[in-house]
């Protein structure tokens, strides 16, 4: 009878504390052993964490799966939260998750790459901080020669056995765009980067590591793959535009035409069209041989298309029309997204 009145006294003793003991959510750290979906992850407390300010969509669960799955993360909570702390390895919390190493969080990464959207759910103090970011990504206008310098440290020269093309960066690990009749992944192709005075040194040529995908379509057509980088080496990388130019917006385009390395020219964006390929866009910028998978960019900076073949001009318009067609970056970049590839970073 004593042992039992003392097991009863001791559980009596021990048991607030069971009940009561809690964890801060700011600090806990652990490995992440699943992806639920596209806002929330299990790390291997047995913690289910909801990611804040972010959204439930494929596109962000593939995000976490490639750049978070099995890696080290701290929680943060947000200090607005009147939730800060957790009972039990079971629980559900809602955190920003932070990588082991590296500056900023999970959630604000997948808010900058357009992985995901954003929802202002519990968070309070943060959405000074998304706001801030939210402006930052509204690029400023540039001048004519601002927009040279940006477009052409990110471009190069593509040569191949059967011809000359251009390509350009969409991402600083050397990810890049052109077009399928540029590279298919069948041909040797050289990458060549342009020099400050748009010259090439033909010594210092650069190799494709990686064909990820090529679509060749007959009007839309392209290819996205990486270029081989030195270790350490970042590039230089144009962003794509997230939604279509205005028709009547003013472009510019940088491309190797007729032999001519860093050739750049402003035209106008006439109109978008559609057919069985998919959509592409009118300019009014001279296009020639050479200048086949270059960028064409509004005057932020940003990519609306790339550059098609002069044969596909000539099909699509009569002589002396003035007019030059480019593939629609939009579904390229929606694309990349449903695939899971990270760009613009």
């Amino acid at each position: 009878m004593k042992r039992v009145i003392f097991v009863l006294v001791f559980i009596s003793i021990l048991f607030p504390f069971y009940l009561f003991s809690q964890t801060k959510i700011t600090g806990t750290r652990g490995k992440v052993i699943e992806v639920l979906d596209g806002n929330t992850i299990r790390i291997d407390k047995g913690i289910t964490v909801d990611l804040h300010g972010i959204d439930d969509n494929s596109n962000g669960k593939k995000y976490l799966e490639q750049q978070v799955l099995g890696k080290t993360v701290t929680l943060i909570a947000d200090t607005k939260d009147p939730i800060q702390t957790y009972r039990s390895s079971q629980a559900k919390v809602k955190a920003y998750v932070k990588l082991l190493g590296q500056i900023g969080s999970v959630n604000g990464r997948m808010l900058s790459s357009r992985m995901s959207n954003f929802v202002i759910g519990s968070m309070k103090d943060s959405l000074i901080s998304y706001k801030k970011l939210a402006v930052s990504l509204e690029r400023p206008k540039l001048s004519k020669t601002e927009l040279l310098v940006k477009i052409k440290s990110a471009s190069f020269r593509i040569c191949t056995d059967s011809g000359t093309g251009t390509g350009f960066f969409i991402s600083d690990d050397g990810l890049a765009l052109t077009n399928n009749h540029v590279i298919t992944g069948s041909e040797n192709a050289s990458i060549f980067l342009f020099g400050e005075d748009g010259e090439i040194n033909t010594y210092e040529g650069k190799q494709v590591s990686q064909i990820i995908v090529t679509y060749p379509g007959h009007f839309v057509d392209f290819t996205v793959f990486r270029v081989a980088l030195r270790s350490g080496e970042k590039t230089n990388y144009l962003p794509l535009v997230s939604q279509h130019a205005n028709d009547g917006e003013e472009v510019a385009k940088i491309g190797c035409p007729l032999g001519e390395n860093a050739h750049y020219a402003t035209g106008i964006l006439s109109n978008y069209k559609y057919d069985n390929d998919g959509c592409y866009l009118i300019h009014t910028i001279p296009t020639n041989p050479g200048d086949s998978g270059g960028p064409v960019v509004n005057f932020k900076g940003e990519v609306v298309g790339i550059n098609q073949s002069i044969r596909i001009n000539q099909q699509l318009s009569s002589p002396g029309q003035g007019m030059a067609y480019a593939v629609d970056v939009v579904q390229i970049a929606e694309w990349l997204k449903t695939k899971g590839i990270v760009y613009g970073k």
